[in-house]
């Protein structure tokens, strides 16, 4: 976004008054400002780094990270930071449920998209709809690059990723109708007691092949 303010907004118009310059110079420069902001729009929102709030279980061995990240909740919260237009980071905390990993396509460069529970026939219909899902709901995940694991507990991401269906997939359907039924049976008004207290565990990813799939504890 910087870059294609500073081409747009400073260079354009320099290169324009400048009696001098060749015609095609000021839409070359244009198009060279824009790469950058188009590139984004195709990758989807860029994951620096997904944290994961955990039982306490689930922190008292290797093995029982290992156990839980196999099998995730699908109300357990992660919370992603990413990168999208500004050059600067943000968050969101989003259920595990929500989550759904994309195939492979020409069209596209992002593999993971977050699709809230009730909304999916609202995010499926309509241009708007797929425009705002496009660019705010699906995020590219670094799955490819084999120096992406260098966390004290390698492996766990990877059980976490694995866990996630595929959108439109049985799978995905599966746990839709769950939660549907679960929101039917419970009673409004209804408060949830013997709150087990729970931990963030980060499992670092970053943008272009470092940190991915383990575990860190937060003091």
């Amino acid at each position: 976004m910087v870059v294609m303010a500073v081409g747009t907004l400073l260079y354009a118009p320099a290169y324009f008054l400048d009696p001098d310059t060749p015609n095609w110079t000021v839409p070359a420069i244009i198009l060279i400002s824009m790469g950058p902001f188009l590139a984004c729009c195709l990758y989807g929102p860029t994951v620096i780094n997904i944290t994961m709030h955990l039982p306490s279980p689930a922190r008292r061995s290797k093995d029982s990270l290992i156990a839980f990240a196999t099998k995730v909740p699908p109300s357990t919260r992660l919370n992603l930071k990413f990168i999208r237009f500004a050059p600067w980071p943000l968050h969101r905390q989003i259920s595990y449920s929500d989550l759904h990993r994309l195939p492979t396509s020409w069209f596209r460069i992002s593999n993971l998209e977050h699709l809230p529970f009730g909304k999916e026939e609202a995010y499926r219909s309509g241009m708007w709809a797929w425009a705002v899902k496009t660019w705010f709901g699906r995020y590219w995940v670094n799955m490819a690059s084999a120096q992406r694991d260098r966390s004290h507990v390698p492996g766990v991401w990877n059980q976490v990723w694995k866990g996630i269906p595929f959108v439109d997939s049985v799978e995905a359907k599966k746990v839709e109708a769950a939660r549907s039924r679960s929101v039917e049976r419970t009673p409004v008004g209804t408060r949830t007691r013997g709150v087990v207290q729970a931990r963030d565990v980060k499992l670092s990813q970053p943008v272009r092949g470092g940190e991915v799939g383990g575990a860190k504890r937060r003091p």
